[in-house]
């Protein structure tokens, strides 16, 4: 009965929960202390590994997506055919559809998916690649998308290039298959690559593959969040309880639209002042 006036409440008949009440912050946290405590994992577990982060990877996009990605960026609107306009009305729309550019595809205004480039004309794509090949047998690795589009190109990509069957956790699939894909990334003789589309795989799976034998503490952002709840629950798939190696973060930017937002989240700024800046800059 507690929950509703500590509660902000919206929606159809305002019942739907949308937040705290900032109103009654002081009655939520005095009905907490009074049966809990403040647990942080920085008091806690004062010996987990190290987290590193490491320079961004700045890669270059083909000629003619570099001139869509300017012509999106100029005039909020991309003409790729006589029967094909899309348009991106709002800031976050447009550093969304700069996004989805600088992986070589983009949505039209009806949700179809148009390709730009092929995934093997674009270094973007390479980068996971060699990332994995320097690994090798000692280890495996995390990859985070935030586009369905670009997880299904990055694993043609893995099965040409590598002969590698990624893992995958993405939204809309059955529960019972994600824990089957888990498994077997988590299992030393398992699948060396599991890739989460960011809203499905931030949150409580444990991916460290196996610490004996195959660890995994190397995740690399692909495409990013413009989020940064999403990015630091992205970033405790491989730093949890069970982790005995430091942990590696690596991110792939190929424009501002990517960057800017990138120096934000990491920084703990705020991110949307930074994806408006990041829209505006050029490079």
């Amino acid at each position: 009965k507690c929950a509703l006036p500590i509660s902000k409440m919206g929606g159809c008949m305002g019942k739907k929960v949308g937040g705290l009440n900032e109103r009654t912050t002081d009655e939520l946290h005095a009905i907490m202390n009074a049966c809990g405590f403040w647990a942080l994992k920085e008091d806690w577990l004062t010996d987990f590994p190290a987290q590193t982060y490491n320079a961004p990877i700045k890669v270059s996009m083909p000629s003619k997506v570099m001139a869509l990605y300017r012509r999106m960026q100029d005039e909020f609107i991309l003409e790729l055919d006589a029967a094909t306009v899309i348009t991106a009305e709002m800031v976050i729309t447009q550093a969304m559809k700069l996004q989805q550019i600088s992986s070589g595809w983009i949505y039209d205004d009806n949700h179809r998916v148009h390709s730009l480039a092929e995934p093997d004309e674009m270094a973007k794509y390479q980068v996971p690649l060699d990332i994995m090949s320097s690994i090798g047998d000692r280890g495996k690795l995390v990859i985070f998308a935030f586009y369905r589009p670009t997880i299904d190109r990055l694993i043609a990509m893995f099965r040409h290039s590598m002969g590698i069957d990624p893992a995958v956790i993405v939204g809309g699939i059955d529960p019972g298959l994600i824990a089957e894909h888990k498994r077997q990334f988590n299992s030393r003789n398992g699948t060396p690559v599991i890739i989460c589309q960011t809203k499905a795989g931030s949150a409580t799976h444990t991916l460290l593959g196996d610490q004996d034998h195959r660890p995994c503490h190397s995740m690399l952002f692909f495409e990013n969040t413009f989020s940064s709840i999403d990015r630091g629950q992205a970033e405790d798939r491989i730093h949890r309880i069970g982790q005995r190696y430091p942990c590696t973060y690596d991110d792939i930017v190929s424009s501002p639209a990517e960057m800017k937002p990138l120096i934000a989240l990491r920084n703990n700024e705020k991110i949307i002042e930074a994806v408006i800046e990041g829209v505006r800059t050029k490079w």
